[in-house]
This record gives structure tokens, C-alpha cells and sequence, in this order.
């Protein structure tokens, strides 16, 4: 089991960016931690509302998930309201990985979000098992468009990707369910 928080606890204020270091594949990354008065992690692991699959491409990873329904609108709220804490951040802190002298706009745009219109887009191998209501598992590969899933998304950090000059954040999904 993943020690996780539900998205409707997630306090923006309980989340850390530490200092910036090369991680195990040599990446330049700022590593995020999540603590409360009852829980420290030294990442932060987010468990989803159920949403439903637009498509996913095996070819780059990518799953795109709706989040256009009203019943996911306070998860949004979340993860946009994190994205636009870690730019603030990293605006205010002067990160040493970052260039000195930009300004927040610059470094928005820097910021690859994982929110495109009303599509979050998370990365995973097709290989990635899914676990049904029946105790059977499929893969993220083989499951359909308009299927819905339930997840874990676990943030390391944010990662400085160069030449590009991009920030991204550094995620996987440990744990997926099949909702229906």
C-alpha cells in the first residue's frame, strides 16, 4: 500500500521545494516534500477523484484524462493552485538551477503543465498494470476511451530540463484502479 493524500486534504501551504541536486539519473531536479501535523513525505503522493480516459498513446506515454465535468472541478483547483505555488516558488527563491534575472512570467512559461484545457496529461508505460473491481489487472495500454480510472500520482520535484529551458514535474503513477 502507498501512503497517500486524498486531493481534497492537500493543504498548498503543507507543500516544500527543497534544494536543488542532480537525482539518481542525472537530472537537474528540485526535489518536492509534502508535510502536516500528522504526515511527512519526502514526495508528494496525491490519491485522484475517478477520471475518465480521453485517449492514450503508446508511442510517447502520454494518458489524457477529462477533467471538464464539475465533479473534478475542486481536484483542478488543487493541482493549479500547486503548479502556480511552485512557479511562485521558484520565482521568489531564485533557484540556483535557474537562470538569474527572469521574471515569473518567463519562468511560467518555462512550466510544462499537466493541465491542457480540460485534459490532464500524466506519462506511463503502456505496460502499466490497472487493477479491476473483480481482482483482475489489466494494462494502461489496453484500456479504452471514456474508461473510468482512479489513481495515485506521486510528485518528486520539479526537474530543469536543459537545452530546452523547461520545468516539469517529475511524476509516476504507482497505483491505478478501474473504476467501471
Amino acid at each position: 500500500m502507498i501512503l497517500s493524500v486524498p486531493y481534497q486534504a492537500i493543504e498548498i501551504g503543507n507543500i516544500n521545494l527543497g534544494d536543488f541536486q542532480y537525482d539518481s539519473k542525472g537530472r537537474n531536479i528540485i526535489p518536492i516534500t509534502y508535510n502536516d501535523n500528522s504526515i511527512n513525505m519526502n514526495d508528494m503522493s496525491i490519491l485522484t477523484p475517478p477520471l475518465k480516459i480521453v485517449d492514450y498513446d503508446p508511442h510517447s506515454c502520454r494518458l489524457r484524462l477529462d477533467i471538464s465535468s464539475e465533479s473534478v472541478e475542486q481536484f483542478v483547483v488543487k493541482l493549479m493552485s500547486m503548479q502556480e505555488y511552485i512557479i511562485s516558488t521558484i520565482y521568489v527563491c531564485k533557484m540556483p538551477c535557474i537562470e538569474f534575472g527572469l521574471t515569473r512570467d518567463v519562468i511560467e512559461n518555462m512550466f510544462q503543465s499537466l493541465i491542457h484545457g480540460n485534459t490532464l496529461s500524466v506519462y506511463l508505460f503502456p505496460s502499466t498494470i490497472v487493477k479491476t473491481m473483480n481482482n483482475c489487472e489489466k494494462t494502461i495500454g489496453n484500456m479504452k476511451a471514456g474508461s473510468i480510472i482512479r489513481f495515485i500520482i506521486r510528485i518528486s520535484g520539479v526537474s530543469y530540463l536543459l537545452p530546452q529551458k523547461k520545468l516539469r514535474l517529475q511524476h509516476s503513477i504507482p497505483s491505478i484502479w478501474l473504476v467501471n
